[in-house]
């Protein structure tokens, strides 16, 4: 049986992990990633499509909602081109009756790529 010796393992190890030289756990995120925040207060539900950038980004943005109640059901659609700083940013806010149910898609789209991102309540 061959051994490696212990100072090659290590290095090997984190390579493998994605942790060598070079990298960080930021470089290993994806630059951009999108979320469907839920906020109930008095008596309101809203939902926020978020968008988090490592950097500053233009694109499109697609939010899609579907929500039934006792009122009835409600189909929604908000897009529009958009400019996103580093960090967070809110594309859209709107709201849905608080004892119903809905369905949320958010899809986010850039020169670099797209992210999509969904949520049921």
């Amino acid at each position: 049986m061959l051994k490696s010796p212990a100072y090659l393992v290590l290095p090997l190890a984190l390579a493998a992990a994605g942790l060598g030289a070079g990298s960080s756990p930021a470089a290993a995120k994806a630059p951009v990633a999108c979320d469907i925040r839920v906020t109930e207060t008095g008596g309101t539900r809203e939902l926020s499509a978020v968008v988090m950038a490592a950097s500053a980004i233009t694109g499109t943005y697609q939010f899609d909602l579907s929500s039934v109640s006792s009122a009835g059901n409600a189909e929604t659609s908000q897009g529009d081109e958009m400019t996103a700083a580093a960090g967070e940013t809110v594309l859209s806010t709107t709201s849905v009756s608080p004892g119903g149910k809905f369905n949320a898609k958010l899809t986010v789209t850039w020169a670099g790529g797209s992210a999509s991102c969904a949520k049921n309540g």
